[in-house]
């Protein structure tokens, strides 16, 4: 208990958590009561021995739960009276404005808002993410505007294990969103700017400037990435291979690049015959000036407030602690921001740091001698930080690279050549030097070095495999163990060797039961409806194992061959629900917003059987061209046929009708009216999954004697009043309808339909205001078990 700095960065985290997950008021102050008292009880026995400082965790705790309590009222409910209205902002530009696929995108400091009634809202600097749809000219950092749009709340999880924009955003002091076009924004004469952000902007761009002077575009945007995680001019195919490669953190400014920049300098300047404490306080603005032009990250923020401590304990002689300093830097960025704790800039980097200072020395003293001090160096740092950011990248990315530790041991020893030599090569292109030709010659040979040592790693079969989301409580039992092995286990062995095996022998044996049991799988039927936007995607789980989507969500907008959706939102949902591989792909028609995601799925995972409609839908040949060449099973289906049959559950096609000359001709009616609709049977239990189909198509099921009786109803066409008739919903009287739809022009759900279903007695629940919706059927087909990742009261 040497370093109350670190519990006390422990409790204020520990608070920011209780408040994050409390559902109420009430709650969140009886468990951090509870926290308290634990605290003070683990506390007395050991106060004789212990700083009294490590009481201070207690005011931090309640700072920790206070602070994030305020700061959740504050971004959900700043813009909350105004959203989705049109309103007018004004104030100036915050940041750098970013330009990429043809959108800038930069963060406004609004000071007054005026609502559509005409009334003018003072704001004390509310911050608000601008997308402008086409590029602007003249803008830039501290320009002053009026900007007119509709204003929105960003959306919190929507998805189980989604994406929280919510709090991405307010880790970055953001309140809301708005796009726009160009002819909605107007930029004021003068400017609001600080110097400091400033003069650290125009840095930037005379190095962007001066690395695009003799160094060709594609190593220029690799080494922008290095110096100050400028990626924007990165191809999309070269920065994909880095992320294969397991170096994507190169790309990510750190600690490593404050070194680079803060160490020459005070190299210089103790040759000129400064001391320390003179040296420190000429590097401190020079590293204040880099952190402003790489644009303040998480990342690079941390190690800058742990350079800064060690600077001024060098301005006064002091010597720092490397958990000290991070705990430090942990407390002053998180007292700034509390919504920083949930940032994964944050996590990786706090991770990675500690991870080296806990396990860098036990593993480099571990490499034989024999090997190069340079070599042993870059195995112990590279193994060191993959041990502690691993959990993090799997949990999060659902990657595990085979390659990383390869490639971090063949390029890190480049980084740092590599990153000064750019730095040398930007200045002597800026200022036009002779020797810029020499050092731009050097420096891109070097850089093409890295980039085939990359790519031809990130093109390995094995350099990365996709896995499915661990459960938390495994990176938790994870990093406890990593506790016990470094700091537990070898005082154990001091005191007891034998006793030190069995107690070892104990915890990997109680790993494994847990581990066992999570494995286990559930004997319930889950019916998970996604929240894909407007659009539909159904994901099943049967009671032994199989997979099953049926569509995948997406957008007319969709580039071809790809999915916004499917990208961002199913692929990362199927891991979430631990699915690696589909059994069963239905796709119920050939309209992007159901097929799309499929794209993305296909692509990304195994996928055993794509069923389609046996109809004439020729929108549907894309995906059908995708499968074919990925030489998955496809069958086309119509009455009748069986999609999947495992012990007591069936999924069975109820149309296309078996009868042809009763379908409508494809030519004359929409595809909607030619989809597959499916009926899937457990024990008791069934679901109806209709797909877009309208009435009409509702009536020739009924009138060809379909069973359409059943306890969950997927509703057709989002809502739409021209689906879900009242004959059709007498005949199918489900308990349960659950409408897939996104904020849309269409006026879906139709009031229509939910007045039909309102009178048959159905409950209704949608995507669009509750998120996903998980239906779970137990075998006995009694109940249905539901749940919603938007909790409403």
């Amino acid at each position: 208990m040497k370093r109350p700095l670190v519990i006390w960065a422990l409790a204020l985290a520990w608070g920011i958590i209780l408040a994050d997950l409390s559902l109420s008021d009430a709650w969140g102050i009886a468990f951090a009561a509870l926290s308290i008292l634990a605290f003070i009880l683990f506390y007395l026995p050991i106060k004789g021995k212990a700083s009294p400082f490590i009481l201070l965790a207690v005011p931090f705790l309640i700072a920790g739960y206070t602070l994030h309590s305020i700061n959740e009222n504050y971004y959900k409910n700043l813009f909350a009276p105004w959203n989705n209205q049109t309103v007018v902002l004004e104030g100036r530009v915050l940041d750098m404005p970013r330009v990429q696929d043809g959108k800038v995108r930069f963060t406004l400091e609004a000071n007054t808002l005026k609502s559509q009634d005409g009334q003018v809202e003072k704001l004390n600097k509310a911050r608000v993410q601008i997308t402008v749809y086409s590029s602007i000219s003249r803008l830039e950092y501290g320009s002053m505007v009026r900007i007119t749009g509709r204003i929105r709340l960003p959306q919190s999880k929507r998805n189980i294990g989604g994406f929280d924009t919510q709090k991405y955003l307010a880790a970055r002091k953001v309140a809301a969103t708005m796009a726009v076009s160009s002819k909605s924004l107007t930029i004021h004469d003068g400017k609001k700017a600080y110097w400091f952000k400033e003069t650290g902007y125009k840095i930037r761009g005379a190095l962007l400037k001066g690395l695009n002077k003799y160094i060709p575009g594609t190593e220029a945007s690799v080494l922008a990435g290095m110096i100050i995680g400028y990626t924007d001019e990165m191809p999309q195919e070269m920065e994909e291979g880095f992320r294969r490669a397991g170096l994507s953190h190169i790309m990510a400014v750190s600690g490593a690049n404050i070194a680079f920049i803060v160490l020459p300098i005070m190299w210089i300047l103790l040759r000129m015959g400064l001391n320390k404490r003179w040296a420190s306080m000429v590097a401190f603005p020079a590293m204040l000036l880099y952190v402003f032009a790489t644009g303040m990250e998480a990342s690079i923020v941390r190690a800058a407030i742990m350079a800064g401590i060690m600077l001024v304990g060098m301005m006064l002689w002091r010597k720092t602690d490397i958990y000290c300093s991070l705990a430090a830097s942990a407390l002053i960025i998180l007292l700034y921001n509390s919504y920083m704790l949930f940032d994964l800039g944050f996590i990786l980097s706090f991770s990675a740091t500690l991870s080296l200072a806990v396990f860098y020395k036990p593993i480099f003293s571990g490499i034989p001698d024999k090997l190069p001090k340079s070599i042993r160096d870059a195995l112990a740092g590279t193994l060191a930080a993959q041990i502690g950011v691993m959990p993090v990248i799997v949990y999060n990315f659902n990657t595990l690279s085979f390659v990383s530790f390869l490639s971090n041991i063949l390029v890190i020893p480049l980084t740092g050549t590599l990153t000064l030599l750019g730095i040398l090569s930007a200045g002597a292109g800026y200022f036009a030097l002779g020797i810029g030709k020499i050092l731009g010659f050097i420096t891109r040979v070097m850089t093409d070095i890295l980039i085939i040592l990359t790519q031809g790693l990130s093109k390995l079969p094995w350099a990365e495999i996709l896995v499915a989301t661990p459960p938390f409580i495994l990176i938790v039992m994870y990093y406890i163990f990593l506790f016990y092995i470094r700091f537990v286990h070898p005082k154990l062995a001091e005191f007891d060797k034998a006793v030190c095996r069995q107690v070892l022998a104990g915890i990997v044996l109680v790993l494994g039961v847990v581990i066992i049991f999570i494995c286990v799988p559930d004997q319930n039927l889950k019916v998970y409806f996604a929240d894909v936007g407007q659009g539909d995607c159904t994901i099943i789980r049967t009671p032994k194992g199989s997979n099953i989507i049926i569509d995948g969500g997406g957008s007319s907008n969709d580039k071809e061959g790809s999915s916004y959706i499917g990208e961002k939102v199913v692929v990362p949902l199927l891991y979430d629900l631990n699915m690696t591989q589909i059994d069963l792909m239905i796709a119920t028609h050939g309209h992007m917003d159901h097929i799309g995601g499929l794209l993305s799925v296909i692509e990304k995972m195994p996928v055993k059987k794509l069923a389609i409609a046996d109809s004439g839908d020729d929108e549907i040949r894309e995906l059908v061209e995708l499968a074919q060449e990925q030489n998955i099973q496809i069958v086309r289906a119509n009455e009748g046929d069986v999609l999947l049959s495992e012990e007591g559950l069936t999924i069975k096609a109820l149309y296309p009708l078996e009868e042809s000359w009763l379908m409508p001709d494809a030519e004359s009616v929409s595809v909607n009216e030619l989809g597959l609709v499916t009926r899937l049977d457990y024990g008791g239990f069934s679901a109806l999954f209709t797909g877009d189909i309208g009435t009409d198509t509702e009536e020739l099921l009924i009138r060809d004697g379909a069973l359409i009786d059943c306890d969950l109803l997927k509703v057709a066409h989002h809502g739409s009043k021209y689906s879900t008739g009242m004959t059709f919903l007498k005949n199918a009287n489900p308990s349960l309808a659950v409408i897939s739809v996104g904020a849309n022009n269409y006026g879906h759900p139709s009031p229509e339909v939910l007045d039909r279903l309102k009178v048959q007695g159905t409950r209704v629940l949608n995507t669009l205001d509750r998120g996903g919706i998980l239906v779970e059927a137990h075998k006995n087909g009694n109940r249905m078990k539901v749940s919603t990742v938007v909790c409403r009261n």
